[in-house]
């Protein structure tokens, strides 16, 4: 369910208030319990997390339509509006800059100077090397099969991350251990 919510906060760009207004703990926490106050609806129609299994590769306007047609959207919208974001897009902005700040964040960790197409080139050379070793292709087909759908998650984070304001990644930096705490806990409450 989370990555329903992540996946359609990536989709999602903005140019409302709280779009213009930089992340802060703030912010962040109500995000988060908004997320929070989300879930139990999420979970109630489990047919709607099946029908959100590939909005990540949708784009924005699709994205909306496709959310604004579940039966269950006014409750989404409320519990939204009532956690004070403006609408369903500036609620989803705020996720796509969080978590492309956390995974721009990420990629500046990554070891030595390994960049994000070298990452990829390694993905896909594991898949390479399994079918040169004669792997059954039972075997290799779910594996190259996870491996496309890390790797297309992974590009739409990748385009997220550069569209993350320097001022919301140096907040990310300067907060990645808070952030990730306080993502983990709504996480373990969900």
């Amino acid at each position: 369910m989370k990555n329903f919510l992540y996946a359609l906060g990536l989709l999602l760009l903005s140019t409302s208030a709280l779009a213009e207004q930089a992340l802060s703990k703030v912010l962040i926490e109500k995000y988060m319990q908004t997320v929070t106050g989300i879930e139990p609806i999420i979970d109630a129609n489990p047919q709607l997390e099946q029908a959100m299994d590939n909005v990540i590769k949708l784009g924005k306007d699709k994205a909306i339509a496709k959310v604004k047609s579940f039966a269950v959207y006014p409750q989404i919208a409320q519990k939204i509006e009532s956690a004070g974001f403006g609408d369903f897009e500036e609620f989803f902005d705020i996720g796509i800059r969080i978590m492309g700040g956390l995974f721009k964040s990420q990629l500046s960790q990554m070891p030595n100077g390994m960049t994000f197409d070298d990452y990829i080139a390694q993905m896909e050379g594991q898949v390479a090397m399994m079918k040169q070793q004669g792997l059954p292709e039972n075997m290799v087909a779910p594996m190259e099969k996870q491996y496309k759908e890390q790797l297309d998650n992974m590009r739409f984070m990748q385009k997220a991350a550069e569209s993350v304001s320097a001022q919301d990644a140096k907040f990310v930096n300067d907060n990645i251990e808070w952030i990730t705490q306080i993502m983990g806990s709504e996480e373990d409450n969900l």
